[in-house]
């Protein structure tokens, strides 16, 4: 990477501030989106049907998110995510990648801290939470 793409590139490692760099930036852009690089934490994963096929959504909070993950994701999360989803997405940033399941080989798995680079498309769902689309090939995780 050269010095000024460096400069310019943006690392995110919290809900507030993906929010905040969707609505400070043209995320239509690709060569803003090529500049995003987002590191949180896997809550969990979702499998759902839709009418092109599969996808898995990856729940995620940020990167240094306190509490333990097991209490996090039953009481904080899962548990009102049926009753109210919107309140819970604003908390959580939402990965979506089609053709994959939450037990497709590469899926991250729960805990697991990621860096995500290169969506193919950010923005905010109802002006409040948080949504990108991405291919399994841009999450990294170890």
């Amino acid at each position: 990477i050269r010095a000024g793409e460096a400069a310019q590139s943006a690392n995110v490692s919290t809900v507030e501030g993906l929010l905040r760099f969707i609505q400070a930036n043209d995320v239509n852009l690709a060569s803003v989106r090529a500049r995003l690089r987002i590191t949180a934490k896997v809550v969990w994963t979702s499998t759902h049907i839709v009418k092109t096929g599969e996808l898995a959504r990856i729940h995620l909070v940020d990167e240094h998110a306190p509490g333990p993950l097991a209490e996090m994701k039953k009481k904080t999360f899962q548990d009102d995510y049926e009753h109210d989803y919107l309140t819970v997405d604003q908390l959580l940033i939402t990965a979506t990648i089609f053709g994959c399941t939450a037990d497709s080989p590469g899926i991250p798995p729960d805990g697991a801290i990621v860096t995500i680079t290169n969506p193919s498309k950010i923005g905010l769902f109802m002006d409040k939470a948080c949504q990108l689309t991405t291919r399994l090939a841009n999450f990294h995780f170890s």
